[in-house]
């Protein structure tokens, strides 16, 4: 999959280097800094990130969130972070609300069922067309994504998507999973997620509700809520997870409810999912085996990639 340049992933590289650095100069003290100290930091030591704010490319709750999520980092995760190949972690997906303000609900809640959908359908055969997620997915593990037209957002889900067809891969359980676009301007919309779903496979599913910002009515979802994201299985809710500012990248406890929602155990998709992440180099030859091919290659030799 091709990368997806932002402004804003440069960003947040940013955060998680100025992050690094605030912790390698207070090593020595006792007391660690507050959130809010650690952004105030962020701001002074990174005018980039400040001006990202300033014109509203960027929350300060999305920093935050960044910020809360690596409380532990070291200077050693620092080279791992700028390549996108820091672990990803598969968490209890009860942990989430422990992270999240429990007051902020959105969509059908575990043990509902999930009410007939109707979306308009963005590409393949279902391009233009009403479908109904619920209906097509006939009982089976379904991811159902209500997002916003937030940027960061729709990169978020990108990142997320490349989980899932990790899932789709090692997994023999089927799993269907749709987006579904919420937005007052049809058109704007459009545009935008035409941009997004060239870096998704044609499997997954995008789709725009019809119901504008506000979605379906029977689902219940909150208009200030920028990403709902609810499983289910045999027509019920599983588990729902609310992201008032999108969530930027995959979040443990959602992962831990993948997990659930395939019948997986947490550490097996864990164990996908970076082994996933890791790139595939070909074995270092040893010491014996150079002697015995007559030392080192040549240069004429055809390089290894």
């Amino acid at each position: 999959m091709k990368s997806f340049p932002s402004a804003f992933a440069t960003a947040m590289m940013l955060c998680a280097t100025t992050l690094v650095q605030a912790q390698q100069s207070s090593s020595g003290s006792a007391e660690k800094p507050s959130l809010d100290e650690r952004y105030e930091q962020l701001l002074e030591e990174r005018p980039r990130v400040k001006q990202m704010i300033e014109s509203g490319q960027m929350t300060k709750e999305q920093v935050l969130q960044r910020l809360k999520q690596e409380p532990d980092m070291r200077a050693s995760d620092a080279p791992r972070q700028r390549r996108n190949e820091r672990p990803l972690k598969v968490e209890d997906p009860a942990g989430f609300d422990e992270t999240r303000d429990k007051d902020v609900f959105s969509g059908p809640q575990p043990g509902e069922a999930l009410p007939p959908l109707t979306a308009q359908g963005m590409r393949g055969d279902r391009q233009g067309k009403p479908f109904d997620p619920v209906a097509t997915a006939k009982g089976e593990p379904l991811v159902l994504i209500f997002q916003d037209d937030n940027p960061p957002g729709l990169r978020g889900l990108l990142q997320f998507n490349r989980v899932l067809s990790t899932i789709a891969e090692k997994s023999d359980q089927p799993l269907h999973t749709v987006s579904v676009f919420l937005g007052d301007d049809a058109n704007q919309l459009t545009t935008l997620i035409k941009r997004v779903m060239v870096y998704l496979p044609e499997s997954y599913q995008v789709g725009i509700s019809p119901d504008g910002r506000d979605g379906p009515g029977a689902y219940g979802l909150n208009r200030n809520v920028a990403m709902t994201i609810l499983m289910a299985k045999d027509g019920k809710v599983v588990h729902n997870f609310v992201f008032p500012q999108s969530m930027l990248y995959p979040d443990p406890h959602v992962l831990g409810g993948l997990a659930d929602l395939i019948g997986e155990d947490r550490e097996q998709l864990q164990a996908w999912l970076n082994d996933a992440k890791r790139p595939s180099r070909p074995a270092r030859p040893s010491a014996s085996q150079m002697r015995d091919n007559g030392g080192p290659q040549s240069s004429a030799t055809e390089p290894v990639k």
